[in-house]
């Protein structure tokens, strides 16, 4: 079978998207069911420098993806023609139409399918835009490859997809750094004993329950507590990332968050290794990277109720309902007063789940959902 895989984005890619491209395109590779892979991305991605070279795999540019354009541009065009695809895999639900090649989609964002009052107008718009462009990949698509079983029900409920067409394939676990790192914006006096939260400030994020938690905690439990907050903003969300921080000061936790911007896998895993608990707070994901980075790690968690949460944690964490800060700092005290032997008992478990996630089955169950939709079983007439 000869894989087109067409990283169809607006020129960026996620940390989870770079992390699933890392461990999935050797094991495409490695698999004695592929033939050939051609992988085109935007020139931004710079793929070749992250993913390693093998010679089943050829690289080529793209265009970055536009608005309702669903013709691949010239250049691609003409090395599609070249490969000769039997399926096209387009890993960030967009739809790309070349001659009759089946094509294959995944969705990896949720927020534009269930957008709330966390969007701001601006940004609703722009999730609007994203919602048209997964509708019409998902209906194009031969087959849908849903993270969770969370997105999978909505596509089966909410928009009618028939179920033999959506496949449940899980992200595979991370493995720790070999070589973790300290982040330099975290203060050397003071912060020994922290919180930790990562992943982009996005508003869907709900970083304003960190906020609030650290605020009650000060003013109304008397037990103030440290938290770093890792990621970085995008340009469309810098604003909303300085209201944040205005917030944080008028409400008096300045000096208990830290905003530790972007971190690298060393630095990821030296929070992950040194807090004392992880926050999840929020509000839509199709699974969440950071979850399987943080059961990766043994890290005891406290996250939002809602899914797919719940299903990824798989009962190795502690929830709360979404907004609700007052439970948030309750279930972070329940975890940070354990004795030493019940946290051990915790991470045990924590580890536990992290072991039911693989990129190795990851792998093999998208490379069986590729074989199914190149080669269709024809339908039986009655």
């Amino acid at each position: 079978m000869r894989v087109a895989i067409l990283n169809l984005t607006g020129s960026g890619i996620s940390g989870g998207y770079k992390k699933y491209l890392q461990n999935v395109l050797p094991l495409f590779a490695e698999d004695r069911r592929i033939d050939a892979v051609l992988c085109a991305s935007p020139r931004a991605f710079n793929i070749e420098d992250w993913v390693c070279s093998h010679a089943k795999i050829r690289f080529v540019e793209c265009q970055p993806f536009r608005f309702l354009r669903h013709k691949p541009d010239a250049e691609l065009e003409k090395e599609l023609a070249a490969f000769g695809p039997d399926v096209i895999f387009v890993p960030v639900s967009r739809h790309i139409r070349f001659r009759d090649v089946p094509t294959v989609t995944m969705i990896q964002n949720m927020a534009p399918l269930v957008s709330g009052a966390w969007s701001g107008l601006k940004e609703f718009a722009a999730l609007g835009a994203q919602w048209l462009e997964t509708r019409i990949a998902v209906r194009k698509a031969v087959k849908v490859v849903a993270m969770s079983d969370f997105v999978r029900q909505f596509l089966l409920k909410e928009w009618g997809v028939p179920e033999e067409k959506v496949r449940l394939i899980y992200f595979g676990n991370s493995k720790p750094s070999e070589n973790p790192i300290r982040p330099a914006l975290i203060p050397a006096k003071g912060w020994d004993n922290f919180l930790f939260t990562a992943g982009s400030v996005e508003q869907y994020r709900g970083l304003e329950d960190v906020i609030l938690c650290a605020a009650h905690a000060r003013t109304v439990c008397g037990r103030p507590l440290k938290i770093v907050i890792g990621g970085s903003a995008r340009k469309a969300m810098i604003p909303y990332h300085m209201r944040l921080k205005a917030f944080a000061n008028k409400m008096g936790v300045s000096d208990d968050l830290c905003w530790a911007g972007q971190l690298s896998a060393e630095e990821m895993t030296w929070c992950y290794n040194n807090c004392s608990v992880f926050l999840m707070t929020s509000r839509v994901e199709a699974f969440a990277v950071v979850v399987l980075e943080a059961l990766a790690h043994g890290c005891q968690c406290v996250s939002t109720d809602n899914p797919p949460l719940p299903e990824a944690f798989g009962g190795s964490a502690e929830h709360y309902p979404p907004g609700d800060h007052v439970e948030l700092t309750h279930k972070v005290f329940e975890v940070v007063d354990r004795s030493p032997a019940e946290s051990q008992a915790v991470r045990e478990q924590v580890r536990a789940r992290s072991a039911d996630f693989s990129w190795a089955v990851t792998a093999a169950q998208t490379i069986e959902t590729l074989l199914e939709a190149a080669n269709p079983v024809p339908s039986r007439k009655p």
